[in-house]
């Protein structure tokens, strides 16, 4: 070998490993800044029986007030209720003038949203005294109605379920679809063709999700093109609640990924097969780390189990990553069982344990906050469904039983989940959960802040 190829073949080694990466992208961690936030309205939340103060939906306007201190908020509203423009943008700092000058548009639900918005402006104010900030824009859109795999009107408040994952490439913000019950090949392709392919019905036709990020996508066109985000298509089938990722780059998934994937994932003898009677097949797929580590750049793939009471399965309901600025690196809060209601911990004691074992074997720093007991076995009362809106705020859930009394056990976990995320954030917001099967992280959706490229 010459001396001169001795010295450029570790530079064209470097230089084609540098290309491959570059086409990779990273998870955002979810201690990032928000951009944005969506959270839905849904038509029962609407017409729900409206008192002040008690309402068991207040939640939600107690979420999108927050929000609004820290980043712009979408919220996705009942198509029922007529809106003078596709787009509203409400001036929430003068209502005299802007939130409530187009309820003339209203139909026979004006009294509900009325005191609705009236009451996101209240909250607003309130919320910017007690944890400053300043007042961001709060736009509202229709979501259309399509079936829903549960009650075939999908007019629900899980946004997080059928929303995107939020990746980056350099400065590139990039969205992750996921597979749906059509098999999709998987392309890279920009937000406008994207747009043109959803609306025209070419791709996920069918398919029931939620349309928050489609509308965010085709309004907020020009701030995506900025930092040149795209769409990607993931060929495996993975929820926004299902994967996260720390400061060490490591991903951790839910075990149920791999349940969900099992109906279309080959063995690796198939796939072999497949690929030389088609040697242009692409989805030809049999391990899910492989698949994961076509498209992202990670260190170690790390698997969670998740509470036995908890029928979504999810991550967010397992694990929270937060930021140490004093360490520089991430720490997790895990989420176990509490030792007071012995079935609910026998019951999960096996799980949890699994999940220390997990955390401890990568060398990852954790603290365990305990959940508050099972909700009619169908989900746990967690602290770690919470949403982080900047390094300084955090919207955690605060458990109350669905008829608003109060609980003595239930007061002292959450004080106890309080108090852990005091360590970490300088503002933690409670938002009041009345007897709910899921949290605050399942009912928001949210972009992150990316700095736009020069």
């Amino acid at each position: 070998m010459s001396r001169l190829l001795q010295i450029l073949l570790p530079l064209i080694i470097v230089s084609h490993c540098i290309n491959a990466y570059a086409q990779k992208f990273q998870l955002i961690p979810e201690y990032a800044k928000k951009s944005h936030v969506i959270v839905h309205l849904d038509c029962n939340s609407i017409r729900a029986k409206w008192e002040q103060g008690e309402s068991r939906f207040e939640y939600l306007l107690y979420i999108i007030a927050a929000s609004l201190t820290r980043s712009d908020v979408y919220v996705s509203i009942c198509d029922k209720i007529d809106l003078p423009t596709t787009l509203f943008e409400m001036d929430i700092a003068d209502p005299t003038n802007n939130l409530f000058s187009w309820y003339e548009f209203l139909n026979d639900d004006y009294e509900n949203v009325s005191y609705i918005f009236g009451r996101i402006h209240t909250i607003t104010q309130d919320m910017q005294k007690k944890h400053g900030g300043k007042v961001h824009r709060l736009f509202l859109y229709h979501k259309k109605q399509t079936q829903d795999r549960y009650d075939n009107s999908f007019d629900m408040i899980w946004t997080r379920d059928y929303s995107y994952i939020s990746a980056v490439n350099g400065s590139t913000l990039t969205l992750l679809d996921y597979l749906r019950p059509e098999k999709i090949n998987p392309s890279n392709i920009n937000v406008e063709k994207m747009l043109n392919k959803l609306e025209s019905g070419a791709i996920n036709k069918s398919t029931p999700r939620d349309s928050s990020y489609l509308h965010l996508i085709k309004h907020e066109q020009p701030y995506l093109e900025s930092v040149g985000a795209r769409i990607v298509h993931l060929p495996i089938t993975i929820q926004p609640s299902e994967i996260t990722t720390d400061s060490h780059r490591n991903i951790y998934i839910s075990e149920s990924v791999y349940n969900k994937n099992m109906s279309h994932l080959m063995t690796e003898r198939q796939c072999d097969l497949l690929q030389k009677e088609n040697p242009s097949e692409t989805m030809c797929e049999y391990d899910i780390e492989l698949i994961l580590r076509k498209y992202l750049d990670f260190n170690k793939l790390i698997v969670l189990k998740t509470n036995k009471n908890e029928s979504t399965h999810h991550l967010d309901t397992v694990i929270k990553f937060v930021f140490s600025p004093s360490k520089q690196k991430s720490q997790a809060l895990l989420s176990v069982s509490n030792f007071s209601n012995v079935d609910h911990c026998n019951a999960n004691c096996a799980v949890d344990q699994f999940n220390r074992n997990q955390l401890k074997q990568h060398g990852i720093e954790f603290e365990e906050i305990e959940d508050a007991g099972a909700y009619e076995t169908r989900s746990t009362y967690n602290y770690v469904n919470s949403l982080i809106l900047d390094p300084s705020t955090v919207l955690i859930p605060y458990y109350v039983p669905e008829d608003g009394t109060q609980d003595k056990f239930l007061t002292a976990q959450n004080q106890k989940a309080i108090a852990i995320y005091q360590k970490h954030f300088t503002h933690v917001i409670p938002i009041t959960m009345y007897g709910l099967t899921g949290a605050v992280h399942c009912m928001t959706s949210d972009i992150p802040m990316i700095v736009p490229r020069n």
